[in-house]
């Protein structure tokens, strides 16, 4: 199977990567020609939490460059604000019968299926963590899981084959509710993500003040209230 990712990033740029390593055939749509040269150039590094690599991948920065090209498997890992555009510009290439996978935190599969069809839209719950330090260099700093599924709860071949793949990353569950794993992870977000992104500080600096941990726990609770009105069903997260 081939595979694009779109928006190189820390997680993109680490799924990327880890799957090259394993193997698979792996391109990446860059968001500039100045990116796209760099990385072909100097080629990709990753290094932390499952070790330190160094590899090249065939790059493009735009549909023309495309071609008449199609993927299997397309993952988008841009920042949201630009997620609708990137979909409608990769729809024309996925394969028959290929799958469109989001890899942003948040509840976004459902927009994302909008765009690309629900029978092709892949939505994931993503367990690691990552710092982008430059174009062409990652820093994984966690490891995690994955959770995978569709928005119907359906289980097609297609599906179990990305989901073999991811494996060869980290530990990969395909889930029959993928909202709900993927809720359960924009609580943990909303916790860490938003005081970090206030005081600048690390999660390990943040939980040594009692306010912070008064702060995280009004948070969660703020959140399961939303998603008791939602009736969607929390897990427990990483569960």
């Amino acid at each position: 199977m081939n595979i694009i990712v779109a928006g190189a990033g820390a997680i993109g740029g680490t799924v990327a990567v880890l799957l090259k390593e394993a193997g698979y055939d792996v391109s990446i749509m860059c968001h500039s020609a100045a990116s796209k040269e760099k990385i072909e150039k100097e080629g990709f590094f990753l290094s932390g939490a499952k070790g330190d690599y160094y590899t090249h991948f065939d790059c493009y920065c735009s549909a023309e460059e495309l071609g008449d090209k199609k993927f299997d498997i397309v993952i988008i890992a841009t920042k949201y604000a630009h997620m609708a555009e990137c979909a409608r510009t990769m729809l024309p290439f996925v394969a028959d019968g290929g799958l469109v996978v989001g890899m942003q935190n948040g509840l976004l599969t459902e927009e994302l299926g909008e765009i690309v069809g629900r029978d092709k839209v892949v939505g994931c719950m993503i367990g690691f963590g990552a710092t982008r330090n430059s174009v062409n260099n990652v820093t994984m700093t966690s490891k995690g899981e994955f959770y995978v599924g569709m928005l119907d709860g359906r289980k097609p071949r297609n599906l179990e084959v990305f989901a073999e793949m991811l494996k060869s990353v980290l530990p990969t569950q395909i889930s029959m509710e993928i909202q709900r794993q993927q809720y359960s992870k924009l609580i943990i977000n909303s916790c860490i993500n938003a005081v970090a992104g206030i005081t600048g500080k690390t999660l390990g600096e943040i939980l040594k003040d009692d306010r912070a941990r008064d702060l995280f726990l009004n948070i969660a609770r703020e959140g399961m209230a939303v998603a008791k009105a939602m009736k969607i069903n929390v897990p427990k997260y990483g569960a």
